[in-house]
């Protein structure tokens, strides 16, 4: 990704969504990127990082639907 999306010494990844299995998996990444672009003098835009359960509000709240996602008691009848 980060060589893919460098341009003049900026890494512009904020139109990017990454979809992790966790909170602790997307902090890894991020600080994995920060010291790459450190490392090569790169400035960085990070991309939204999600857990799989908040890409569905996400991708909703992009479409600009005003679909809304089932509650717990919602889920549990279903």
């Amino acid at each position: 990704m980060l060589a893919q999306h460098a341009r003049g010494g900026v890494c512009d990844l904020r139109e990017l969504m990454c979809v992790l299995p966790g909170a602790r998996a997307g902090r890894l990444l991020l600080a994995e990127m920060l010291t790459r672009c450190a490392a090569s003098g790169m400035r960085l835009h990070p991309p939204r990082v999600l857990t799989p359960g908040a890409m569905a509000d996400e991708i909703l709240a992009d479409a600009g639907e005003s679909l809304s996602i089932a509650g717990e008691f919602e889920s549990h009848l279903a």
